[in-house]
């Protein structure tokens, strides 16, 4: 499953009102807990997020206060427990925990309650861990529990990160880059001494130190040298800013592939200001890639896309003006003509 189909399904749970219990499992580093957090958002949903493999149950399960009247112990839940719905318990981490906190894990999952600590109507509870195969330090998830929820395997996926990049405000240079080499979006090597490696999580830290002019080498390790040469690549960009403006009729289409990547990624995050910037920037495309018309396929489909999941009456009114643009009709016969032509 791709992190997209995991936020739609989970969505789909919300809207649904089924409150059955959830265990993601995924690679390190690839959104799972993100993708929880914007599906509560999107539904004003109060997020618990508890990492499971940090507490001890007495931390879980609150202070013990005696009761000398009825002669009996009470626990007093902490505070960060939701008291109301709508709201969400997130347990990550949970196969890091300790055998006793699975056991308290369990009772929260599949009873709604540990101790005197009673789930509320309108709140789910999900979990998430990390695999054994990514050289995480986990414990086995007792068979019970298994049985009792839904499991979703999550895998990393260029498309959908892509979407997220871009409606985030992603440096292009690092979505031309990966359009480039999909693999480096995710590349872990369990036998490898290198503690730094590429995954979607260390290329958004990666986003922060090219802002700032710093090295990425320090978030995504050896990737970094592939990545520096492509930098240097790119400087041999057209001028997007003149391009989004109008002004770009003397540019040509760059030649090499990753540049052609780099370019299409830098027109895309440009247009996604508003319609004039995407006109300017389909007119030039359709203009001087005529013979790659795949390119500008590319650069139609993100920016739908991603105004499609972020803003539905934009991409509305993209599509319409599109359709009326001399540029598109010819656009589409080309592409079908590249199409029947077996490029």
């Amino acid at each position: 499953m791709t992190p997209l189909e995991l936020g739609d399904e989970l969505d789909a749970l919300i809207r649904a009102k089924i409150d059955d219990p959830v265990l993601i499992m995924g690679p390190s580093g690839i959104g799972k807990s993100q993708i929880v957090r914007q599906v509560f958002d999107k539904h004003g949903m109060e997020m618990c997020d508890v990492r499971w493999g940090q507490l001890s149950p007495v931390d879980a399960r609150g202070c013990p206060v005696i009761d000398r009247e009825a002669k009996i112990t009470e626990f007093y839940p902490p505070s960060f427990w939701p008291r109301k719905g709508p709201a969400g318990i997130f347990l990550d981490e949970i196969n890091m925990a300790s055998t006793a906190m699975l056991g308290l894990a369990q009772q929260l999952l599949l009873d709604r309650q540990f101790g005197d600590y009673r789930v509320p109507d309108g709140v789910v509870v999900w979990a998430a861990g990390n695999r054994k195969v990514d050289r995480a330090f986990v414990n086995e998830i007792p068979a019970p529990v298994k049985n009792r929820v839904a499991h979703y395997q999550v895998e990393p996926d260029l498309p959908s990160w892509e979407l997220w990049a871009f409606s985030t405000g992603i440096d292009s240079r690092i979505i031309g880059f990966l359009k480039w080499r999909p693999e480096m979006l995710h590349k872990f090597n369990p036998d490898s001494e290198v503690d730094a490696w590429p995954s979607p999580r260390t290329w958004h830290m990666a986003h922060r130190r090219l802002q700032a002019g710093m090295s990425v080498e320090p978030v995504v390790g050896e990737c970094a040298v592939e990545f520096d040469a492509y930098l240097s690549m790119v400087e041999q960009l057209p001028n997007i800013e003149a391009i989004a403006e109008g002004k770009g009729q003397r540019l040509k289409f760059p030649e090499e592939p990753s540049i052609k990547y780099a370019c299409v990624s830098g027109l895309t995050s440009m247009s996604l200001k508003d319609w004039p910037t995407y006109a300017n920037c389909f007119r030039w495309l359709t203009t001087v890639a005529v013979d790659e018309p795949e390119y500008c396929q590319d650069f139609v489909m993100s920016i739908i896309k991603v105004l499609g999941r972020s803003d539905k009456k934009k991409a509305a009114e993209y599509m319409q003006q599109l359709n009326q643009m001399k540029e598109a009709e010819r656009f589409v016969s080309e592409y079908v003509a590249a199409l029947t032509a077996g490029k």
